[in-house]
């Protein structure tokens, strides 16, 4: 029985409740599936074995503390502090593997409100009886204030509503196909999912949420000296003399308002100049073929979204990085080295990977790959003004730029989209609930990293959705973010 338990474990953390059949709990332990149903009727039962075990120890622990002579006792401290932080960690292992279970009816909400419910009505009794009597004075140092284990009582609810909004992103048809979810939470995952056959090990494509990480790249550019927001770049065709493409400048490549002629989808495909100079006519040198589009508009008055841009500002920095070198294998390297010296090592961001083009220009416009925790990561390093472990790796007013709102698109920063209104009838998230301080990396089918600093919270979502499912997955994912309040 012990071993079922454990090869459940397992499984469930690798593929999932759903994504894992008795058979293969069966197997993994060496016994046939009659086996596994002698000791547990059914794959809900064992669940709940799942659950008991994980819980077991600190809710131990936890009955031994308040035995011991209430919450006044320094040993019934002790045990409240390891009990709340094991307890962390199975709320958050219980949205994982069984968020579609938790709904009124469900087995496991039974055995989780029997069990828990208890436990909290004695810990509420405890805290009750300690302040009458005067346990909790000063110096003991108690766990939590009065006002945070009042709070502490809502959050068996809060779990049950956080597990069934990341169970609607995965079950939903409307949804298209969620392949990974994560929400970090004051820089904890306090949900993570992933659907089969994808696990926290697979490298998933950014598509246009590597634009952001462009960015970034430009800013540490700056950061170094090499270039200039307000100049124009390094590109030999614009700066010819009376090239009106020289007006062009560093800011309104980042800002999406260069003026370049550029159609970044058509009707059919292959008429949008993304799909030509990713996959057509342009493909061995897509900055050349991006680069070579006349002016539609005066630099800096039109806010165009291009991916063609961001493959110039990855130009742009193989060039100061190389001396302008044009050899594709030290453009690649240069540009590679750097991004994971300066910004994918500090991070922690070792599954990121970039595709480059024949001419050694990195596609970060839409091809960058990395692991759910990874674009994690990365959305983490936003949250604190790009700081990691106290170190500024790009500067904090870089980071204000990219997330302060263009001339003419005020819910697009720097590479980086904000929950801002559009002014048009462009809604790409949900500006009208708010928080107004979350940004957000967006991709092509579905792709966000959600940032708030004033919520503390990180969300990737990752998986593939058509145009028109965009607008549920958005609404479940702003639902989310409202799970939890303003901190700041």
């Amino acid at each position: 029985r012990e071993q079922i338990v454990d090869a459940a474990i397992d499984l469930f953390g690798q593929r999932g409740f759903r994504g894992t059949s008795v058979a293969a709990v069966a197997q993994h332990v060496g016994v046939t599936d009659a086996g596994v149903l002698y000791h547990f009727r059914t794959k809900d039962d064992l669940l709940v074995a799942v659950v008991e075990r994980l819980s077991h120890a600190h809710w131990d622990a936890m009955q031994a503390g308040l035995s011991a002579g209430g919450l006044g006792s320094i040993r019934a401290l002790g045990a409240w502090g390891a009990w709340m932080e094991a307890n962390r960690e199975y709320q958050a292992l219980m949205v994982v593997l069984s968020a579609e279970h938790l709904n009124d009816d469900s087995v496991v909400n039974r055995y989780f409100t029997k069990r828990y419910g208890a436990l909290l009505s004695g810990i509420a009794e405890a805290f009750r009886r300690a302040f009458a009597d005067g346990d909790l004075r000063a110096g003991t140092d108690p766990p939590l204030e009065a006002s945070q284990f009042v709070a502490l009582l809502d959050e068996l609810e809060e779990l049950k509503m956080l597990a069934r909004r990341v169970d609607a992103l995965f079950s939903s048809p409307q949804m298209g196909e969620t392949r990974a979810l994560i929400v970090m939470h004051d820089g904890r995952i306090v949900a993570e999912r992933y659907a089969q056959p994808y696990t926290r090990r697979t490298r998933f494509i950014g598509w246009s949420m590597s634009k952001t990480i462009t960015g970034v790249l430009i800013g540490m550019l700056v950061a170094d000296g090499k270039l200039k927001l307000d100049e124009t770049p390094p590109i030999p065709n614009w700066q010819r003399p009376g090239d009106p493409r020289g007006a062009i400048t560093l800011r309104y490549l980042l800002q999406m308002r260069s003026g370049l002629e550029d159609v970044e989808t058509g009707h059919p495909a292959y008429d949008a100049d993304t799909v030509r100079m990713l996959f057509l006519q342009g493909r061995d040198d897509m900055a050349k073929y991006a680069e070579a589009q006349p002016l539609e508009s005066p630099p800096g008055r039109t806010f165009k979204y291009s991916t063609a841009t961001a493959v110039i500002l990855d130009d742009i920095a193989a060039r100061v990085l190389t001396g302008d070198n044009p050899d594709p294998e030290v453009r690649r390297k240069a540009v590679d080295d750097y991004l994971k010296a300066r910004l994918f090592t500090p991070l922690g961001m070792r599954s990121m990977v970039g595709e480059y083009d024949a001419a050694g220009t990195l596609v970060g416009g839409s091809m960058i790959y990395g692991t759910a925790r990874d674009w994690a990561r990365f959305g983490e390093f936003l949250r604190h003004d790009g700081e990691v472990d106290g170190v500024q790796l790009v500067p904090k007013s870089w980071i204000a730029f990219m997330e302060s709102p263009s001339p003419r698109a005020p819910d697009y920063g720097g590479q980086l989209w904000l929950n801002r209104p559009s002014r048009t009838d462009r809604h790409v998230l949900f500006a009208q609930q708010g928080p107004r301080d979350l940004v957000s990396l967006v991709g092509h089918l579905g792709q966000y990293v959600l940032v708030s600093p004033s919520r503390h919270l990180v969300v990737v979502r990752l998986g593939k959705t058509d145009e028109e499912g965009r607008d549920p997955v958005v609404a479940v994912l702003g639902r989310v973010v409202a799970l939890y309040p303003d901190e700041d």
